[in-house]
């Protein structure tokens, strides 16, 4: 009896003590920042590269900047896109505007669609490169998110939600007008 007892509280004491496996702690695997964000239009082969030094972003060409996270079927999106339209036709000159879809499977067919019912005349970049550059710019947890750069690259503005024409024209013009 006292056997049976014996293996019984040696059955019960494995059973409740067990085996431990150490814990295995991952080191974070560090990646290469990305410096250079090469933006392709989906719909042609322009494209605009923002190149990151440390907190700024600054567009090849030197323009005063807009870049704007979008998604097709985000209701505030179609509106921001009138805002940008009338922000082209006055400003296109002087400021690049720069639309990133946001969506992870999108067709070319879906952006055109929305390209061509939005009247958009702006630039629509859909890329790898626009994901990482959402990342490094900002986090972007609703659509739409904007950033207003400067000519150094500076990032002057970030805008969530839709924001009134006239706030935009006049950061706009504040910035163009910076030295």
């Amino acid at each position: 009896m006292k056997k049976v007892f014996f293996v019984f509280l040696s059955v019960c004491l494995l059973f409740f003590i067990g085996c431990e496996e150490k814990e295995v702690v991952k080191k974070p695997v560090k990646k290469p920042i990305k410096k250079v964000f090469v933006l392709k239009n989906f719909d042609d082969n322009k494209s605009i590269t923002i190149r990151r030094n440390n907190t700024t972003f600054k567009a090849d060409n030197g323009k005063v900047t807009v870049v704007d996270f979008f998604a097709t079927w985000c209701a505030p999106c179609i509106v921001e896109a009138e805002h940008l339209n009338e922000l082209y036709e006055k400003y296109g000159q002087d400021i690049n505007i720069v639309s990133v879809s946001l969506e992870k499977k999108i067709s070319r067919r879906a952006l055109s669609k929305f390209k061509r019912d939005n009247k958009v005349k702006y630039d629509i970049n859909y890329s790898k490169d626009g994901f990482a550059l959402s990342k490094a710019i900002g986090i972007v947890r609703s659509y739409p998110t904007m950033f207003l750069i400067n000519k150094k690259g500076k990032i002057i503005e970030k805008y969530v939600g839709i924001v009134p024409i006239e706030m935009l024209e006049y950061d706009i013009e504040k910035t163009i007008g910076q030295q």
